[in-house]
């Protein structure tokens, strides 16, 4: 497989459990109820299988995003789930070489996906006021991304000063209509814009700001996800599911 030291691996048993993971190759990596050689990965090819050290069977991946993500991140704050940021990545057209701010980086996660989507040629600002939630957000994509196309900024968004530069803007913050100036001010003529909330009378606030900083409303959603059993003889939902995580609000810019 050719992998180095620290390189991230995905673990995922018989049993269908995850584990991601960086590893130095002189120590033992400890899983479950036991351990793998670091050798034994490193002499393994992808979707190979290796059994531990307590018998349990495990299959050998690279992590995709998705998994990243899910079971890779240090969370210091919620993340915006990868339920909804497939879609806020479709409906503020982010694709390469776009120019995309964002307000509450969090623990990273939109912001590591905006990054990729945009390459080499694309740009992120990213706005985060907690110098804690900054550092460890930056620590969580230095992990998995080698590109260099973000930009972290430790300061309040009210305290910037762009002017038509993004192509689409993201916000995730308890009461963004305090910025909805700003952020029209910032966007391109016809920009996207999106906002992820908790509840619903942040929605109306949401709607009556946006309206009056010369946004339109475009759609208002929540996205549910419920995952299956993977059982071909009983077939049914899994037991547990993240239920609500938050709403979603689009808008675009207009004269």
């Amino acid at each position: 497989m050719n992998i180095n030291d620290n390189e991230l691996i995905e673990a995922i048993n018989q049993k269908g459990w995850k584990k991601i993971f960086q590893f130095n190759s002189k120590q033992k990596i400890q899983l479950q109820g036991g351990y793998i050689n670091p050798e034994d990965i490193l002499n393994s090819e992808e979707g190979s299988v290796l059994t531990a050290s307590d018998g349990l069977k495990y299959h050998i991946f690279k992590p995709s995003i998705h998994d990243y993500i899910m079971y890779g991140i240090k969370r210091h704050t919620q993340i915006v789930y990868p339920k909804e940021s497939g879609y806020i990545v479709l409906k503020l057209d982010i694709r390469s070489g776009k120019v995309i701010g964002e307000v509450g980086s969090g623990s990273g996660s939109l912001t590591l996906i905006l990054s990729e989507l945009v390459g080499k040629e694309g740009k992120i600002i990213t706005f985060e006021i907690n110098t804690d939630f900054m550092n460890n957000a930056k620590k969580n994509i230095e992990r998995f991304s080698k590109l260099q196309n973000i930009t972290f900024v430790n300061d309040d968004f009210a305290n910037s000063d762009y002017t038509v530069f993004f192509d689409s803007f993201f916000m995730d913050l308890k009461e963004p209509w305090f910025y909805f100036e700003k952020v029209n001010k910032a966007l391109k003529s016809g920009g996207n814009f999106g906002l992820i909330v908790p509840t619903t009378n942040q929605i109306t606030q949401c709607i009556n700001e946006l309206e009056s900083n010369n946004f339109l409303v475009d759609e208002i959603i929540e996205i549910s996800h419920r995952k299956y059993k993977i059982n071909p003889n009983r077939l049914r939902p899994e037991d547990i599911m993240t239920g609500h995580t938050g709403y979603l609000v689009f808008a675009k810019k207009i004269k």
